[in-house]
């Protein structure tokens, strides 16, 4: 893991420096925001899902949720996933909810893919939303988040935040 800079351009600041041998305490992602995102609507990003119901799916993006989900209505019937690794969870609304599992699903832009595991929520979770790519996903994938720029980096991949409009 490379060593994370303070960024002053934003409203966030991440730790100016992170030992190699450091893991827990330091940040394994990054966030740039700006004042005008402070203003705005939740951001997503919407990918290819090819075990989908619509062969894309929108997640919100949570770099505070602990884990990624993923509505089980999303998913095509018949999608594979290990029953026994439900787990519960408490939102927001401090319910808890037991997921129904975990399922592993690719990912794919125009031209990269990867795969990640995600918990199953069943139909008692009321979200707008496909899922949720929380710290898992972004740590795994050593993610950039700039929030002024409205782009995701991934190593080579970079992905554009869905539109105000969508």
């Amino acid at each position: 893991m490379e060593s994370i800079r303070k960024r002053r351009k934003g409203v966030v600041e991440q730790p100016d420096d992170c030992p190699r041998e450091q893991v827990n305490g330091c940040p394994q992602f990054k966030i740039n925001e700006c004042e005008e995102h402070c203003k705005s609507k939740l951001d997503t990003i919407t990918v290819r899902v090819p075990s989908s119901k619509t062969e894309k799916l929108q997640f919100l993006i949570d770099t505070g949720a602990e884990i990624s989900i993923v509505k089980g209505e999303s998913l095509k019937s018949g999608s594979s996933y290990e029953p026994t690794k439900g787990i519960n969870v408490k939102g927001i609304s401090n319910a808890l909810i037991k997921t129904e599992g975990t399922v592993t699903l690719k990912l794919m832009t125009s031209s990269h893919e990867t795969t990640h595991s995600f918990h199953i929520m069943g139909d008692s979770f009321d979200c707008q939303y496909d899922g949720i790519l929380g710290q898992d996903f972004w740590i795994n994938k050593r993610a950039n988040i700039n929030y002024c720029d409205r782009k995701i980096t991934m190593g080579e991949v970079t992905i554009n935040l869905d539109d105000d409009t969508e």
